[in-house]
């Protein structure tokens, strides 16, 4: 149930046309190779680390979509989550050019809170800095 198998339809249903297959085949990943059909595989280690991103309020992007970038703040969110933190952060965001993350938190936030969010964050994201909108409250680069 965590896998998605993702197939080009219309190559599929050409490739029965063309064989003339009329009974059911069973295709699994070997079958599709042999076949050369088109296909792409998403295997997800852990329904509860998607369950917990796709509920999250955190908006989170990379500029470039870099897939090291999405993960550090996806691993970062879902820390967040788990820890009941996430209520502190408003959205993420990284600036794949300059190799740093944004990160803006909700305004008036202890200082107690932003050391604990500071130190959530270094187990994740490389570099960052935090923002509340009026102001760079913490810069970790």
């Amino acid at each position: 149930l965590n896998d998605i198998l993702i197939l080009d339809t219309i190559k599929v249903i050409d490739f029965f046309e063309k064989e003339k297959i009329s009974t059911n085949l069973n295709l699994d990943l070997e079958k599709l190779k042999e076949l050369n059909l088109i296909y792409k595989y998403n295997k997800f280690d852990n329904l509860k680390k998607n369950y917990i991103l796709e509920n999250s309020d955190i908006l989170y992007a990379s500029r470039e979509n870099n897939y090291e970038e999405i993960k550090q703040m996806e691993d970062f969110i879902i820390e967040l989550e788990e820890n009941s933190f996430a209520k502190y952060i408003e959205s993420l965001f990284y600036n794949s050019k300059k190799a740093y993350c944004t990160i803006e938190i909700y305004d008036n936030i202890s200082l107690e809170i932003q050391n604990y969010l500071k130190i959530l964050a270094s187990k994740y994201i490389k570099k960052f800095i935090f923002t509340n909108c009026e102001e760079i409250v913490l810069v970790n680069c």
